[in-house]
């Protein structure tokens, strides 16, 4: 089993049921945040975008930058593209996740300000890890969601399509991929600010401290500075450079700290299934007669411990 951050901060934190923690909230370089009907992959904690299919083939979201200018241009999209047509507008919650800390049931608040999180210009907090493993995220200001509902369409759609998906991520990409880790995007959760960290191997008794401002209170270009002297701990913040005379509370929050999307997996000599992940899984899954394929239910359950107020 894997102990890298990355994988102990999405194993402790999925419980919440808001979907799948990023390690890093922030869109990879050259690129921009995540969006609804990106088609993509995890790696390393950050979501990378293949391409949008939601979007048409000559969309900016699609756009493939080089290193080197003279190379061949690579393939925006897979052959045979065809727009993924949402129907339904994506539902949207301005206030889905409050600000504040949250964390795994193995690491608990100490310190002062233990049993409350007040919004004030500057606030401490300080957290400690009692098991092996543990995680925690601080929400710099209310997260917003957006998410489609319209499954059966997104599934229909992966059957048609998720072939040459494959195809443009091994040959017309290049890269070293599975069918199941390729991911459709059908929600997120984003905030303005935050501070991640995961304790690893051997993280009992190990302490983290978080200093910065949070909610509507948030000073501007201020964000979280985050530090702990035990080894087992794994931690950083961002957006990263941000300097600016706008508030936190009035940036439109762009960072995605928790990411819905639905991803197939093919079973031995049967067509794929499709596995909506970025929830708490629900164990029960119904065959369709119609066509061999599972479709796992993955909705919101038990949430982690957290504090904001």
């Amino acid at each position: 089993m894997s102990s890298s951050p990355e994988y102990v901060y999405a194993k402790e934190l999925f419980r919440c049921g808001w979907g799948h923690p990023l390690w890093q909230p922030e869109a990879a370089e050259n690129d921009v945040e995540v969006e609804i009907g990106d088609v993509g992959y995890l790696d390393k904690g950050s979501f990378y975008r293949m391409f949008n299919a939601c979007r048409d083939e000559s969309d900016d979201l699609n756009y493939k930058p080089q290193d080197d200018p003279d190379a061949d241009e690579l393939p925006r999209v897979p052959d045979g593209f065809r727009r993924f047509v949402t129907g339904l507008q994506p539902r949207k919650l301005r206030s889905a996740i409050n600000a504040g800390p949250y964390h795994s049931k193995s690491v608990k608040r100490v310190g002062a300000n233990a049993n409350g999180t007040t919004y004030v210009a500057q606030v401490q907090l300080d957290f400690e890890c009692t098991d092996e493993q543990g995680a925690c995220l601080i929400v710099g200001s209310s997260a917003r969601r957006e998410e489609l509902h319209q499954r059966r369409r997104i599934e229909n759609y992966m059957k048609n399509n998720i072939d040459s998906w494959l195809r443009y991520a091994t040959d017309g990409l290049g890269l070293d991929m599975q069918l199941e880790d390729i991911l459709f995007v059908k929600g997120w959760a984003k905030t303005t600010h935050w501070a991640v960290a995961a304790f690893t191997d051997q993280g009992r008794s190990a302490n983290l401290h978080v200093s910065g401002s949070f909610g509507p209170l948030a000073k501007a270009g201020i964000g979280f500075e985050v530090r702990s002297d035990h080894y087992s701990a794994y931690h950083h913040a961002g957006p990263a450079g941000r300097e600016s005379s706008v508030s936190q509370a009035a940036r439109d929050p762009n960072q995605c700290i928790f990411l819905h999307y639905l991803k197939m997996k093919r079973r031995f000599l049967l067509p794929a299934r499709i596995i909506a992940a970025g929830e708490q899984q629900d164990e029960s899954s119904a065959d369709d007669p119609d066509d061999g394929y599972d479709f796992m239910e993955v909705p919101s359950s038990k949430k982690v411990s957290g504090s904001t107020t």
